[in-house]
C-alpha cells in the first residue's frame, strides 16, 4: 500500500490546479504533509510564483514550518528543513492551518 499527497493551486482569478502525488513509501499522516508541501513549494517557485499563501489541514506542519510549534519526532525535522527553505525564496509566503473536513 502506498500514500499520497494533494496539492491544490488557486489563482488571484479563482483558477484552481489539482494535483495527486503518489507516495511509493508507507508514511505517517505529517510525512505525508511535509511531503505535500515540499512538492507544492517546488512547483510553486518552477511556475515562477512569487507570492503566496499556504494552506493546510495539518495545524502541526504549519505551526512547525511558522516555528510556532517545536518538531518533537527526530525523523520530522529533515522534513521541516526542507519545507522551510523554499518559503525563503518568495518575495511573500504566508501560512495559514484549517481544519480538514471530514466526511
Amino acid at each position: 500500500m502506498v500514500g499520497g499527497a494533494g496539492v491544490i493551486f488557486v489563482s488571484l482569478e479563482k483558477q484552481v490546479l489539482t494535483y495527486y502525488i503518489v507516495l511509493n513509501e508507507l508514511c505517517s499522516n505529517n510525512v505525508a504533509e511535509y511531503h505535500a508541501l515540499i512538492i507544492g513549494l517546488q512547483m510553486a517557485s518552477e511556475m515562477g510564483i512569487i507570492e503566496m499563501e499556504v494552506n493546510g489541514d495539518s495545524k502541526l506542519i504549519i505551526n512547525q514550518l511558522l516555528n510556532i510549534y517545536e518538531v518533537k519526532k527526530e525523523d520530522l525535522v529533515p522534513f521541516l528543513l526542507a519545507g522551510a527553505t523554499p518559503t525563503q525564496t518568495f518575495r511573500e509566503c504566508d501560512s495559514e492551518s484549517y481544519p480538514e473536513e471530514r466526511k
